[in-house]
């Protein structure tokens, strides 16, 4: 639900205006850690894609697949993305991020807990309904462990 849609290399997104932002990093585990990000603004890409006013919600859909053949996906709201501390990351600590925390490309939403952080994205989709998306309750944790799909924090 866009009106331009893209397809962007990791090349491509390098070459965007980047923000490095240090957070927090909360996990719903109970664990924190501290950490300097960069990446690509999300309120970049939602101006550069055009999502139709009727997009309520921003889906990440990842590489990491599970042995029952789901993959996992994070679906947050369109508004969410207009956080000044939601980018798209590829480095952290000033290096190329590690294969563990999400590389070549994870979310960072600061306002929100580690899980809705999708890691290893593959592509990003704009909808207006979730409940087409997966088992339609707002992301893969939501789907498999009731999780609450806000999780802000």
């Amino acid at each position: 639900m866009v009106e331009q849609e893209v397809e962007l290399s990791l090349d491509d997104l390098k070459a965007m205006k980047p923000q490095t932002q240090i957070t927090k990093h909360i996990c719903i585990q109970g664990w924190s850690g501290v950490a300097e990000w960069k990446g690509v603004p999300m309120r970049d890409i939602v101006k550069l894609v055009k999502p139709d006013k009727k997009a309520k919600y921003v889906v990440f859909h990842s590489y990491d697949v599970y042995d029952d053949g789901s993959q996992y996906y994070a679906g947050l709201r369109t508004s969410d993305m207009r956080d000044k501390q939601t980018i798209l990351a590829y480095e952290m600590n000033g290096h190329e991020l590690p294969l563990n925390h999400g590389a070549p490309l994870r979310l960072r939403a600061e306002n929100k807990t580690g899980y809705k952080m999708s890691k290893w994205i593959k592509s990003i989709e704009f909808t207006d309904d979730m409940s087409i998306i997966g088992k339609g309750r707002g992301g893969h944790r939501e789907d498999m462990y009731l999780f609450d799909w806000e999780a802000s924090i």
